[in-house]
């Protein structure tokens, strides 16, 4: 893919602001000077591999189907503990142990409930857990020595710091530093770097008065959808799945009343089976689609998938053709599950345009045939060609090891005949909803979280806590920090003299550019405003924020593999109107 970057620049050659542009009547000739009044545009011609190009297709794993039994149970150390599969041979990690809240000893640990929820952010230096208090507990992860660290304060009786948000968040598909959830009625943004929580939307703007309860929060790749279901006061009493777009506002659909509205697209009747509730909705990373899981009431197919700028709301029935049973995982324009027809494995991949064209991945499956198990796909990973492998665990509630991946966290070629990569056994005896695994896999495809009870070695939770066998949560690792390239080092911002400038700390991959990105509240959200590429390590404030008033401002530098985190903020008042030319709206062209 190629990016033409431009830059607006004086007769003297002094680089004042660089931005992305491709001017209309160069685009059959980019890489061609122009010329307006006494301003000269500069234009590059630079090769840059998009980010999800470095996801891996394929690991460097055992991928054979012999049986691989239990052996002694490995020995563990506290939180922070690394080791090694001692079958698979995978670098492991121990997140979580007894004193992990020093105000809440022994609770047990685990990674998000729903395997759809993004629990890493972009380039695997955070994620968050989950304790059986309901609480979130986000962490900084060093993807090269896998080393996790509780967020500061240390100091708050708690050993880190705790999300306030209701139902479970998810990740930024964008913006490594951003987190999204609900609170109250509300949409909102976390960010970590200043601590700020931003006020995005009010579901009670569009659809007054509605109950909320705090569900899940699903976003897309592009961070401009975010979706969520409401309605009732619990799972699967809920009514209606809730759109909202940052640009067209919300749109809405009640699966109780069989009508959809909102603020864009068309609104009325739509044909199809109404009159049920819902237990769990997820939107696809383009956010075109919405899958709905049936809580109860008259929803006869089970699972249905909405056009969500239309009326179309196709079913999928669980007990019939096409046969859509088992935990869903959606991609951009394909969804996957475990169709539980032949074998408890047998794991099938559609487009959900058209639900009924299945593909069997496993072939040929495994023998014997096993129904008693359950998996949780996850596919943080996909990208827009839907080609990345899915991972999962594979659990059996009698803890049996009979066949290749029982008892295995494993990930799955999305083509068929697909290629089944081993990492590890996750050691978890399944008893309760708290002991499945729930894999949740890394938006880069390098590592995933599971929850294990270690074969109920872990102790017991304090009897305030119910006095359960304990779960704690486990990092394997997929894929070397060779695979992937890393992010570069978060900038140092400072102003001075209307300038902006920037230095880089030690580590980190290497920098392409900076992104400068101002807005007009303190904490954010930050708009791109500016982008130099090296060696420029300034850009004049005055030619891109023109306008006078007060913006807050951070930079974030970037190469192939992603952006940095945001650096620090600093302030800029721009008190007189200048007139030079503003930065116009980024637009890639190629490949």
């Amino acid at each position: 893919m190629t990016r033409i970057l431009a830059g607006v620049v004086m007769a003297d050659a002094d680089v004042r602001v660089l931005f992305s542009w491709t001017p209309p009547r160069l685009r059959a000739h980019p890489c061609m000077p122009m010329r307006k009044l006494t301003w000269f545009v500069l234009l590059w011609c630079v090769s840059i591999t998009p980010a999800w190009a470095q996801v891996p297709k394929t690991y460097s794993a055992l991928s054979d189907r012999v049986t691989r039994p239990y052996i002694s149970l490995p020995s563990l150390g506290g939180a922070g503990f690394h080791f090694t599969d001692p079958v698979f041979g995978s670098q492991m990690l121990r997140v979580t142990d007894g004193n992990t809240r020093p105000d809440r000893l022994q609770r047990s640990y685990f990674s998000p409930n729903s395997a759809e929820t993004a629990g890493w952010n972009t380039n695997s230096t955070k994620f968050f857990i989950e304790d059986s208090g309901g609480w979130i507990i986000p962490y900084t992860f060093d993807p090269v020595t896998m080393t996790a660290s509780r967020m500061p304060p240390l100091n708050n009786g708690s050993g880190g710091l705790l999300l306030s948000l209701d139902g479970e968040p998810t990740f930024s598909f964008v913006d490594p530093d951003l987190i999204y959830g609900e609170s109250g009625s509300t949409l909102v943004s976390y960010r970590f770097s200043t601590g700020v929580q931003t006020t995005l939307h009010d579901v009670h703007s569009c659809l007054p008065g509605i109950t909320v309860h705090g569900t899940g929060i699903a976003g897309t790749s592009d961070d401009q959808r975010l979706l969520v279901y409401v309605g009732g006061a619990a799972q699967d009493a809920d009514t209606t799945v809730y759109v909202w777009d940052r640009t067209l506002g919300c749109r809405w659909l009640n699966t109780q009343t069989g009508q959809a509205g909102g603020q864009w697209g068309p609104s009325g009747a739509y044909a199809g089976d109404s009159g049920y509730t819902i237990h769990n909705a997820r939107m696809s990373k383009n956010g075109q689609w919405a899958k709905i899981t049936v809580g109860g009431g008259a929803g006869p197919a089970g699972i249905y998938f909405w056009n969500i700028g239309t009326m179309t709301v196709i079913p999928c029935s669980v007990s019939s053709a096409p046969f859509c049973p088992g935990h869903f995982v959606m991609g951009f324009n394909l969804a996957i599950d475990h169709r539980g027809l032949t074998d408890g494995l047998n794991f099938g991949i559609r487009p959900m345009s058209n639900p009924n064209a299945v593909t069997q991945l496993i072939s040929p499956e495994l023998t014997p045939t096993e129904f008693q198990v359950d998996t949780h796909p996850s596919w943080n990973n996909v990208q827009p060609d839907d080609a990345e492998p899915f991972c999962t665990e594979v659990f059996r509630t009698d803890d049996r090891v009979d066949r290749a991946w029982d008892g295995e966290i494993i990930c799955v070629q999305t083509q068929a005949p697909a290629t089944v990569w081993r990492f590890a056994h996750h050691r978890s005896r399944v008893v309760a909803f708290g002991d499945q695994p729930r894999a949740n896999v890394s938006q880069d495809g390098r590592f995933l979280m599971f929850i294990s009870n270690w074969e109920q070695t872990l102790g017991t939770q304090s009897a305030a806590d119910g006095g359960s066998i304990r779960d704690e949560v486990f990092i394997v690792q997929l894929a070397s920090s060779a695979t992937v390239p890393a992010v570069p080092a978060v900038p140092t911002l400072t102003l001075s003299a209307a300038k902006f400038s920037w230095t880089f700390g030690i580590g980190g991959g290497v920098v392409v550019g900076v992104h400068v990105k101002c807005g007009t509240v303190h904490g954010g959200p930050y708009p791109t405003v500016g982008t130099a590429l090296v060696p420029a390590t300034s850009l004049l404030a005055n030619t891109f924020l023109t306008q006078p008033n007060t913006y807050f401002c951070v930079a974030q530098s970037f190469n192939a593999a992603g952006e940095s985190s945001p650096s620090n903020e600093v302030q800029w008042v721009a008190t007189v109107s200048v007139g030079v030319p503003r930065p116009l709206s980024s637009l890639t062209v190629g490949p």
